[in-house]
């Protein structure tokens, strides 16, 4: 008998019982650790995209600080190495009364393309947020963006084509190079524009989906 209880202590002492395992609690526990792990790789996401978009627009500048500083270190005279402009000018070189005058038209359409330019940046930024994070879209951007392709083509075939550079004579180089500069520049914020307002369309019809789908949802749960 003695032998009988110390086999039956052994044996419950090598299977001790463990306590039920709480599959809703563990779930729970899983659902939340993962919901933490999205929202910070999301987090991370969206900080990386802003530093793009930075560098972005880093980039575009430090291309035009080039193109101007070649118009600055060039030998040639042209608007911003003039006496009118430059601080200490070494030469004192001045453009006739009529390159002048078209140089101005030149640097306004250029004050002019800088804001399209910005309108344009501000935008893409709404739109990458909105197509990667489903972030939501200012109403008014479709129409700012339908305007700054309005301006845009109207700056090209109104503004640019109508400067004269062929009566022009001691301006006549960089007003040729500087208007061919800008209409490359506008033209391409004109096609940039047009192909945001075709995104910013796929977004609302994306985020007109969502919302659907979203209702839908939630009519079959109070049903």
């Amino acid at each position: 008998g003695r032998r009988r209880r110390d086999s039956g202590h052994a044996g419950s002492m090598q299977h001790p019982q463990q306590p039920p395992m709480d599959f809703e609690e563990n779930l729970h526990l899983a659902r939340s650790s993962g919901a933490v792990i999205i929202n910070k790789l999301e987090g991370q996401a969206l900080q990386l995209e802003q530093e793009i978009l930075t560098l972005e627009q880093r980039l575009w500048r430090l291309r035009s600080d080039k193109a101007r500083s070649a118009l600055r270190d060039s030998d040639e005279p042209n608007y911003l190495n003039s006496p009118k402009r430059a601080a200490a000018p070494t030469v004192q070189r001045k453009y006739s009364t009529e390159s002048q005058m078209t140089m101005d038209e030149l640097a306004a359409v250029s004050d002019e393309a800088e804001r399209l330019q910005r309108i344009s940046e501000q935008a893409e930024t709404q739109l990458r947020l909105a197509e990667r994070f489903g972030e939501p879209v200012d109403p008014a951007l479709r129409n700012q963006l339908a305007q700054l392709y309005g301006d845009a083509t109207w700056l090209v075939e109104r503004g640019l084509d109508g400067v004269k550079t062929a009566g022009l004579v001691s301006g006549q180089h960089d007003a040729r190079a500087g208007r061919k500069e800008l209409v490359r520049h506008v033209e391409g914020l004109a096609v940039r524009a047009k192909s945001q307002v075709q995104r910013c369309d796929r977004v609302a019809v994306w985020g007109s989906q969502c919302s659907s789908s979203t209702w839908e949802d939630d009519a079959e749960e109070l049903d």
